[in-house]
């Protein structure tokens, strides 16, 4: 029962498709916010039970990092313009903060780690890749059906031209990493398997559907840096050759199969204008960050604490009007100007020190780091669990103690005589 929970746990917690309030509550409910409580509510007699629990010393300063960052949350709440909202937000912060560290812990503590993550991994991308498959379904029936309910289905979208789906995440940019970083699990801890490539080509299928640049550069970030660590970033005959063949199976293919370059050349060109450097978004995504440094910069008491927690929407009316969820679309700007310098130089360490020191989790928190450079994943779950994992190691292979110094032979009869 503790092992399933803490599986199921794991595969659905970002699963904010689901609102188990149906859309009439004053947040949103996903599902990980109610299992959390009885995940801890299992796990924590057996973690008290045991004559000791494991809690390294790196632990203990994540540990700080997070206190201070979840009290500038609260207080900058004190003097926002909007104190309820804030003050609500910076409440889910903290919880977050302290729960998914005592996740880490218990994870920490269990016998076999890596083997719950993998399972947890195998059925979030299952999970997530049905959603993909029920979204697109909606967006064939209905591209313009309006969300609500318990269940979201109604996919992202660019323009009207083309779905968006993001697994079991509305936002697809997020969902793009939490697809990465279950592949990266299941990589890193898994063994090899004819399903386990299946998965890998869903997955990559299901990243570029996102069309999210965000989750493009993390995964990218991230695929990188787990080469370089097993230095396998080196090009080969076999996969220069790879590579042709597939070029020229796929030019081959377009030029046979009728219509296929008709399709092609639509596809490239959504792709081109999605990802060009010229596309709007990339300008607003500057002139945010830009709006956050200066926002910061507004006077003591913003530099300090922030203009509150949440509050970002305030500041934006003139470049994104009309909503109350608009953000600075970078964790950066959002904890420097939400929550002030001591926010954001405490988070700021949380994300670099997985990234620089070596533990299971570097490439993931890599490719955080550059995520959140455009985006934000201040309110994921999966992004402070791998923080907390990282700056406790969970997953490492445990070193061997060095071996006992060899006792001298004791002398033989006849040495003792010659002696």
């Amino acid at each position: 029962m503790r092992d399933a929970l803490l599986v199921f746990w794991i595969a659905t917690m970002g699963a904010d498709r689901v609102d188990l309030l149906g859309g009439r509550g004053p947040i949103t409910l996903p599902p990980y916010l109610v299992l959390m409580p009885l995940v801890l509510a299992l796990e924590l007699p057996s973690l008290i039970a045991a004559r000791r629990v494991e809690f390294r010393r790196e632990g203990q300063v994540y540990l700080l990092l997070a206190t201070v960052l979840g009290s500038m949350a609260l207080a900058s709440a004190v003097g926002s313009s909007e104190p309820g909202l804030s003050a609500k937000r910076a409440m889910l912060l903290v919880f977050q903060l302290y729960a998914l560290l005592l996740v880490a812990v218990i994870l920490t503590n269990r016998p076999d780690p890596p083997a719950i993550l993998v399972r947890g991994a195998w059925l979030g991308l299952a999970v997530s890749f049905a959603f993909n498959v029920l979204q697109v379904a909606t967006w064939v029936r209905n591209p313009t059906a309006l969300p609500g309910g318990v269940i979201n289905l109604v996919p992202g979208q660019f323009g009207m031209l083309m779905p968006r789906p993001g697994g079991q995440t509305v936002d697809p940019n997020r969902g793009g990493m939490i697809f990465a970083l279950y592949l990266f699990i299941l990589y890193r801890f898994g063994r090899p398997s004819r399903a386990r490539r299946f998965y890998t080509a869903g997955t990559v299928l299901s990243l570029i559907i996102t069309l999210s640049r965000s989750a493009a550069l993390g995964a990218m970030g991230m695929l990188g840096t787990a080469m370089l660590e097993r230095r396998r970033l080196r090009i080969t005959h076999g996969r220069v050759l790879g590579a042709i063949a597939t070029v020229v199976a796929g030019t081959l293919a377009v030029l046979v199969v009728p219509g296929a370059a008709e399709v092609l050349g639509v596809a490239l060109n959504l792709l081109g204008e999605r990802y060009s450097t010229r596309d709007s978004g990339n300008s607003l995504h500057f002139q945010l960050i830009e709006r956050a440094f200066e926002v910061a910069g507004r006077s003591w008491k913003n530099a300090l604490f922030g203009i509150g927690y949440g509050n970002s929407a305030t500041v934006l009316t003139d470049l994104l009007p009309g909503t109350r969820y608009a953000n600075f679309h970078s964790m950066y700007g959002t904890l420097l100007a939400e929550m002030g310098i001591i926010a954001f130089t405490a988070g700021l360490v949380m994300m670099i020190y997985p990234a620089v020191r070596a533990n299971p989790w570097r490439p993931v928190a890599v490719g955080f780091l550059l995520f959140n450079i455009f985006y934000q994943l201040v309110s994921e779950p999966s992004f402070w669990l791998v923080l907390s994992m990282g700056w406790l190691g969970v997953g490492a292979v445990p070193k061997e103690p060095p071996a006992p110094p060899r006792a001298p032979p004791l002398p033989t009869h006849a040495n003792a005589a010659a002696g």
